[in-house]
């Protein structure tokens, strides 16, 4: 018997594969940035946090990583950005979409050992109405929390709490899935029960479901 009544799953690196790196080449050949891949990807990241917070849109995100990565096209007139604002966004969407169906297949499975299912996910608002249109499979889920609708992140101690009332449970028999330590930390910080996500495999025996 499961010790948890509740899971809650984080999306990137668990419920998909980490983001494609040859998508983030793409994103700086079309930036013509002169950087490469990991002096790139920090300027990616930099800025992505107040992008999936929800502070900022599409548009100062991108100008943002244009402005880092030394891109030329930081300040380029505003039917050139127009044309290719979309193109960075599908191949910004293209990069962390790669599901791992092993984990839906889980997450079905819980559905009949627990008692709720959530989704908690550090996300922009662009990802998040592509997940809601393309993905049936978010259904399973009786709770999905968005960073970028409640302008927290995690791992604050806020968007934990928030999950939890939206759930409606107690903080002691529910369990919390991560790829990141930091994430994992911080929700044990909130009160959780909480587990690094390496692979399915892993999981799978960490919830005692072999």
């Amino acid at each position: 018997m499961l010790e948890f009544d509740a899971v809650i799953f984080d999306l990137g690196g668990v419920i998909t594969h980490p983001q494609n790196p040859d998508k983030l080449d793409e994103l700086a050949s079309l930036l013509a940035s002169p950087l490469d891949r990991e002096s790139f990807r920090r300027a990616y990241s930099e800025p992505r946090r107040d992008y999936d917070r929800g502070i900022i849109g599409s548009d100062e995100y991108w100008r943002r990583v244009a402005a880092a990565s030394g891109s030329p096209l930081a300040e380029a007139a505003s039917s050139t950005w127009r044309q290719l604002l979309p193109r960075l966004t599908r191949v910004d969407i293209e990069g962390w979409f790669d599901i791992r169906p092993a984990m839906i297949d889980l997450i079905g499975r819980l559905k009949t050992e627990v008692a709720h299912v959530a989704l908690l996910s550090n996300i922009n608002r662009e990802c998040a109405d592509h997940l809601d249109a393309h993905f049936n499979w978010l259904d399973l889920f009786d709770v999905v929390v968005y960073s970028c609708d409640h302008r927290l992140l995690k791992p604050e101690r806020a968007i934990f709490d928030l999950c939890l009332s939206k759930l409606g449970r107690p903080k002691g028999p529910c369990l919390f899935i991560d790829d990141l330590e930091e994430n994992v930390e911080g929700a044990r910080a909130a009160g959780l029960r909480a587990i690094r996500f390496v692979d399915e495999e892993g999981l799978v025996e960490a919830l005692g479901l072999s």
